[in-house]
């Protein structure tokens, strides 16, 4: 059996072991992995959302798709099919895909 990739993980882990845990599934994520936290510790959230922003820049630079659209794409779906305004993340979202998109257009441009 090769190496196992996952789409989904749950992150159940006392607050101090959360870059611990990240880091040692990281190998197994790919693409648009959802990482769901269901911890309660203060600062779990940005810690999390830190580390995948490095995994976010990464797939940026090595052209492979990130998770912003399994992520903050969904979201900003939902919210819409809702009825539900989200001015804000709807905007990071579109600077976020503009973000990848400029990077994208370099990289055909070589």
């Amino acid at each position: 059996m090769g190496p196992r990739r996952f789409d989904t993980v749950v992150i159940l882990v006392k607050s101090q072991a959360t870059e611990t845990a990240f880091a040692s599934i990281r190998p197994a994520l790919e693409g648009r992995a959802v990482l769901v936290t269901l911890q309660n510790g203060v600062g779990n959230a940005e810690l999390l959302e830190g580390l995948c922003a490095d995994s976010m820049a990464q797939d940026i630079e090595a052209g492979r798709e990130t998770e912003l659209e399994a992520m903050t794409g969904y979201v900003v779906r939902k919210a819409k099919e809702l009825g539900v305004p989200m001015p804000v993340t709807e905007s990071v979202y579109r600077m976020a895909k503009g973000v990848e998109y400029a990077a994208n257009a370099r990289r055909a441009k070589r």
